[in-house]
């Protein structure tokens, strides 16, 4: 019988230290797949801070938009690589260094991860964005209104 006990502990023993050796560490949750980027907000302002940003396993990363043909592409203004490395790391306390700059990381999930920036302790929100193969273009949803303005109508023209 103690055998037995001995036995069943060593096995949920292995299976707990199994289960808490493969914790997702910060960096896990910046990395995205293929077809996913991070859109960042801040609380005060009313859209993005800027298109799209994709985080690689190699500490490097891209500022992704999508073209009018629907097809993603990097995108940096003239002059940036000159003082954007593109690169991004982690610490151990919880403090993100991306595009020269400190965040806290506040709050880390797998779709929404909040920052803390600056001494006015502004918060920026990275809100993860799923795109299919199938991205429609702005030229697409023109000519949806052109075609069907009736749809349209604001309503106290109804």
């Amino acid at each position: 019988m103690k055998k037995w006990i001995i036995r069943i502990s060593i096995v949920f023993g292995t299976f707990f230290l199994f289960i808490s050796c493969t914790k997702k560490e910060l960096k896990d949750y910046f990395v995205n797949n293929q077809n996913e980027y991070w859109i960042a907000y801040e609380f005060e302002s009313y859209g993005p801070l800027a298109n799209r940003f994709q985080f690689y396993d190699n500490n490097k990363y891209d500022r992704i938009r999508i073209n009018d043909d629907g097809e993603k592409v990097t995108q940096y203004h003239e002059g940036d690589l000159v003082f954007d490395s593109r690169d991004w790391s982690v610490s151990t306390d919880s403090i993100l260094t991306w595009e020269g700059h400190k965040f806290d990381i506040v709050v880390c999930t797998d779709e929404f991860i909040l920052l803390l920036f600056g001494k006015e302790q502004r918060r920026i929100f990275l809100v993860k964005d799923k795109l299919l193969e199938d991205v429609k273009t702005k030229q697409y949803y023109f000519e949806k209104r052109q075609k069907y303005p009736e749809k349209y109508r604001l309503i106290w023209e109804e």
